[in-house]
């Protein structure tokens, strides 16, 4: 109970300082970064490259393609993906999808998918359709890319970085929002008291200031955000950005 407190209050945290921000500077910097809405067209070739680059990359290890069109966590994600997949003894012959729904705000985009994957295990074969949720925006360096996606893969019992339970989920839509203005002060004083966190070589004691430090992209705030572990730099700047 006590860490789904914890999870409640960073994610108030989070979205306050979100719309502290939004309410300062609603435009300037989408307007500087020259961000703008993408076409329906736009948005169905960058699925349908990334779901191929996700097919390469858990069929045949080539995560190439996918590090085009995905931010490195859920690159790594999908390198995870394979791995638990061989030390299960299954493979997967086919991929496919289908897009469910489209939702576009301002210059976010967020598609839901429902993915038909044929495993083999034994000399059989199994199908399962699997829902993705994926969120795409520009990174850190304007390019259009999946920022996150999240599914939950039962057969493996596999879920990716982004992936959050519907009780979590619940959560975080009943926890209620502070005044913004009542709480400037102390979220200035939060953001003083983060100076000095270093990324993370990989998962692991993301809470701890100093250790397991290294240049992989992990962070307690890509784990807060849902944004699958991206770059820390990037990060910053989707705070300021919402």
């Amino acid at each position: 109970m006590k860490k789904r407190e914890k999870m409640v209050k960073r994610f108030a945290a989070l979205m306050s300082l979100m719309c502290m921000i939004l309410a300062t500077v609603p435009n300037l910097s989408v307007q500087a970064a020259g961000m703008r809405a993408l076409e329906g067209s736009e948005i169905h070739e960058l699925v349908s490259d990334y779901m191929e680059g996700r097919k390469n990359a858990i069929i045949t290890g080539n995560v190439e393609n996918l590090k085009d069109v995905a931010v490195m966590g859920i690159v790594n994600d999908e390198i995870t993906h394979k791995e638990v997949l061989s030390e299960n003894g299954i493979s997967i012959s086919d991929m496919s999808y289908q897009i469910v729904e489209i939702a576009i705000e301002d210059t976010m985009t967020f598609v839901t998918l429902n993915e038909l994957v044929e495993y083999v295990a034994n000399g059989a074969t199994e199908n399962a359709e699997i829902e993705h949720n994926l969120f795409i925006m520009n990174d850190e360096n304007g390019v259009t890319k999946v920022l996150s996606d999240k599914y939950d893969e039962k057969k493996l019992g596999f879920q990716s970085c982004s992936f959050v339970t519907i009780e979590d989920e619940a959560a975080n839509k009943t926890a209620k929002m502070p005044r913004i203005a009542d709480h400037r002060s102390e979220l200035i004083a939060v953001a003083q008291g983060e100076i000095g966190y270093l990324e993370k070589a990989s998962n692991s004691n993301l809470d701890d200031f100093t250790a397991n430090a290294g240049s992989k992209n992990y962070t307690k705030y890509g784990r807060s955000s849902d944004i699958c572990y991206s770059e820390v730099c990037f990060m910053h700047n989707r705070h300021e950005e919402f």
